[in-house]
């Protein structure tokens, strides 16, 4: 299952998958920006190798993040959302 949740709502967004991997992974962030157009969606994963995307996932923008500790980059969000 793929997931994510939203800092303003804490509205739970998932989807269930057989395989993980770079296809149903990009079939998430679309099902994301769908739901979500026009906001801007800011993504936490990690580099597990569901998270690479395929071809057509290489369109999307992305910024990598310094080396920070996951808990530190959440109150760094919440602290810029308020």
């Amino acid at each position: 299952m793929f997931g994510a949740v939203t800092l303003d709502h804490a509205d739970f967004t998932y989807r269930f998958a057989e395989v993980f991997n770079g296809e149903t992974f990009h079939e998430f962030i679309k099902q994301l920006v769908a739901k979500y157009a026009p906001r801007k969606i800011f993504l936490v994963i990690d580099n597990g190798p569901c998270h690479w995307l395929d071809d057509a996932g290489k369109a999307l923008p992305k910024q990598l993040a310094p080396p920070i500790a996951l808990a530190d980059l959440f109150a760094r969000l919440a602290a810029a959302k308020a």
